[in-house]
């Protein structure tokens, strides 16, 4: 019988500790609760407004991805025997002299 008011005793201080426990939690969540409006003012007094980045000429951003292709493919050793593309010496000399006669 003993054991059994000691065991009945355990559990009506566990209710009683849980309780408090649960009375503790609602103080610090009021607490909180009470302080976070200023925490919220002074972080975002901290941080720094952020301004959005400059959006990049798109053409800009072709050309440049075209160079880099370009470099790319100019510097791969695969294609350093195939023949130049666009116009020789000798045509690009005859449109400098058609340039002359016409622009004067």
């Amino acid at each position: 019988m003993l054991r059994n008011l000691f065991l009945l005793a355990g559990v009506s201080g566990l209710a009683a500790t849980s309780q408090l426990t649960q009375a503790r939690i609602a103080l610090v969540q009021d607490q909180v609760a009470g302080l976070l409006p200023q925490v919220q003012a002074q972080v975002t007094g901290l941080v720094p407004q952020v301004q959005p980045l400059p959006q990049a000429d798109p053409m800009v951003a072709v050309v440049d991805e075209l160079r880099r292709v370009a470099e790319e493919i100019a510097a791969d050793p695969r294609y350093a025997d195939d023949e130049r593309v666009g116009p020789d010496e000798d045509a690009r000399q005859r449109f400098r002299e058609f340039a002359k006669k016409q622009l004067g």
